[in-house]
This record gives C-alpha cells, structure tokens and sequence, in this order.
C-alpha cells in the first residue's frame, strides 16, 4: 500500500471511529478521532504532493494549511481547511488531558468537550474528507 493510501485509510477508520464514539456518548473521543482524521488527511494530500509529512502535530496541521492554500486545485477548500485547523488546534489536549482550574479543581476532557461542538466538527471534517479524496 502506497503511504498516501495508508493515510487515506487512517482518516477513514478514524472517521468511523468518531461516529462510533459519537454513538456511544463519548463525545471527547468524537472530537478527538475527528481531529485525528484531520490530520490524516493533511497526511494524505501532502504526500501526494511529493511532500515529507512532519511527526509534530502543529507542524503537520500548518502544513495542511500551506499545501491546500498553495495547490492550484485545491485554494478554492484553502479557506476551509484553515477555519477547521483552528478548531482543531485548540481542541486537541483538551480531547485527552483533565484541566486544572484556577479554583483548584479540575474538568475532564468529557466536560470541555460538548456533544454539539463534536458533531459539529465530526460533520466537517466528513465534508472537507470528501472533497479532498478527489484531489489525492
């Protein structure tokens, strides 16, 4: 299997993932299989570029960015890639660590992550997969 292939297939097994945690009320592991075919699919397109795909996870999200910002075919979904980096980017850590509060006390990833913000950027991320798929 070729390496953008083996992106391609991580994004949609996280995509089914994420519906599979949606389902069950797990609305963090929603957010976070979200982000994680996100970024698989940045994977994807930039190796069907010819690009070396970074191991950083900000470095690899700016690299989606710049790709579909830069390639002719895809400037057009350039702008709502970027808009779904920036969710995502804030969204990460709290997908998987608790957050200690000023006050002392701590939220779990559960509570900094609504059911509605999850589907929401699982039903973007689904969108933006379906086009991009045309063009790797």
């Amino acid at each position: 299997m070729k390496l953008k292939d083996a992106y391609i297939e991580v994004t949609e097994r996280s995509i089914d993932a994420a519906e599979a945690t949606l389902a069950a009320d797990r609305h963090e592991a929603t957010a976070f299989y979200s982000y994680h075919a996100f970024e698989s699919l940045g994977g994807a397109f930039c190796i069907s570029l010819g690009q070396a795909y970074s191991t950083d996870h900000a470095k690899k999200i700016n690299q989606f960015v710049a790709a579909t910002r830069t390639h002719t075919t895809t400037r057009g979904i350039g702008l709502t890639i970027a808009n779904i980096a920036i969710e995502v980017f804030s969204l990460r850590n709290k997908c998987l660590y608790p957050q200690e509060l000023v006050s002392g006390s701590s939220t779990t990833p559960s509570q900094h992550i609504t059911k509605k913000k999850a589907e929401k950027l699982l039903r973007k991320v689904k969108g933006v997969t379906a086009k991009m798929k045309k063009q790797i």
